[in-house]
């Protein structure tokens, strides 16, 4: 491939991030970035957000302890919204000054729909669910509970199996971090060597004004104290200036459930399905019908005012029924319009079996199993991306590695060239094969 072709760079760039190699991905989009600088410095002087925002869903696939890498990206981008709001101000003046009211008055149009652009959606929310992750399920906080519930599901075979698999996985981790380590290493001395050759002392000179990131993995920004309250920062913003997209009601009903205001939950879930393509019929507005109802009768408000408009307004989305009628009536009218229909039916399912106590929740979560593995992947073309997350929904949620297990078959069927689901015809991969070091892996590619 020619290493100075940018559009395919930057195509590969996008296919590396899309299979969770973010270094490699980096360092490849760093050979259209200036010698002698990190490829990361110059893609966020220059304000790249659609390479920081598949950077940091890249990072959020990873799992939580790349938690600090995906709000470092995602953070970036909000950044740049704020540096591009503060900069109008030179403007103002100038245009005033000069004479130019026209560029001017179309200028205070575009600060007005600034926090509104696609990126800053994404970027915000990418980060909004990072942090509802961190609040959930804390950095210092123990998670051997899942992993328990997991392997007590599983048959001895099945546990020997992980257990192997895990200490094998850690092994490779550890690796994979030394070799990065030495990689940049070797890297940092090759680039200054570089810019000597290249611009001298004046070069050495301008690669040493750039002081060092006191935060490179975004450690502090995953640290911090109260997730929720810099979750909730960004949701007003996306509200305010986004209210037309879907997600930014879904998330505003998220985070106002975790803080226990149920009158500002409402209200997001009643906007959510106000925009919602099918409205209340949205697998993702009903999930949060079940859940706002449920949170209402186990912790209803206190002051009568409060309950009164609650209750007045989840009459309104479950009209006479209650949570168990309303849901089990979506189910019978939407559950099988697609897989996303089906997995938010099963999820419900599960909120109200958890609701009834432990035997309720066993059998609630069988159904569930059920219903959502009824669906016939060799009906119609199904989204690869979305299959992945049942079979994850099956195993680490619900704990049913035999159903997981015979999902992942059936979507090997399905998707025959899947890597994830070990499809019939995936690919094989040359062993020598490097995705981490792109410039010597590049030779081996022919398009």
């Amino acid at each position: 491939m020619d290493l100075q072709d940018r559009f395919l760079n930057s195509v590969a760039v996008k296919a590396l991030l899309a299979a969770g190699h973010c270094k490699a991905a980096e360092r490849t989009a760093a050979l259209f970035t200036r010698d002698g600088e990190q490829g990361a410095y110059s893609l966020y002087d220059m304000q790249h957000m659609w390479y920081e925002v598949a950077a940091g869903r890249a990072h959020t696939a990873r799992g939580p302890h790349a938690a600090g890498a995906a709000l470092k990206k995602f953070t970036a981008v909000v950044q740049h919204f704020a540096d591009i709001h503060e900069d109008q101000f030179d403007f103002h003046s100038y245009c005033v000054r000069k004479g130019t009211l026209r560029s001017y008055v179309s200028m205070l149009g575009m600060m007005d729909r600034l926090y509104g652009h696609v990126f800053y959606s994404k970027a915000a929310a990418g980060a909004i669910r990072v942090y509802l992750k961190l609040y959930d399920c804390p950095p210092g906080a123990a998670n051997g509970t899942d992993e328990e519930t997991l392997l007590a599901s599983m048959t001895p075979d099945d546990r020997k199996k992980y257990k192997l698999a895990k200490k094998k996985e850690e092994k490779e981790r550890a690796r994979k971090a030394a070799e990065e380590k030495e990689r940049e290493e070797r890297e940092k001395r090759e680039r200054e060597k570089a810019a000597g050759q290249k611009g001298g002392k004046k070069a050495n000179t301008a690669s040493s004004k750039r002081e060092p990131d006191p935060d490179p993995d975004g450690a502090k920004l995953a640290a911090t104290a109260d997730p929720l309250g810099e979750a909730a920062k960004l949701v007003e913003m996306l509200v305010r200036h986004a209210g037309d997209r879907l997600a930014s009601h879904l998330l505003a009903a998220e985070v106002a459930l975790r803080k226990g205001r149920l009158v500002v939950a409402l209200g997001a879930v009643r906007k959510a399905a106000q925009v919602a393509e099918g409205g209340a019929a949205h697998p993702d507005v009903h999930v949060l019908v079940v859940r706002l109802a449920l949170a209402v009768h186990s912790s209803p408000p206190e002051h009568p005012v409060v309950r009164s408009v609650v209750a007045t307004g989840l009459t309104t989305l479950l009209g006479d029924s209650s949570p168990a009628q309303y849901a089990e009536a979506w189910r019978i009218t939407h559950g099988t319009a697609s897989l996303a229909h089906r997995v938010a039916a099963g999820n419900a399912m599960v909120l109200l079996g958890a609701a009834g106590g432990a035997g309720e929740q066993q059998a609630a979560t069988t159904a569930a199993v059920a219903h959502v593995t009824a669906e016939d992947l060799s009906s119609s073309p199904h989204d690869h991306v979305q299959c992945v997350e049942v079979h994850k929904l099956l195993r680490n949620t619900w704990g049913d590695a035999t159903a997981a297990e015979r999902w992942r078959t059936a979507c090997a069927a399905a998707f025959p060239h899947s890597r994830y689901f070990g499809g019939a015809k995936l690919m094989a991969l040359d062993p020598t094969y490097d995705f981490e070091n792109m410039r010597e892996a590049f030779g081996k590619l022919s398009f």
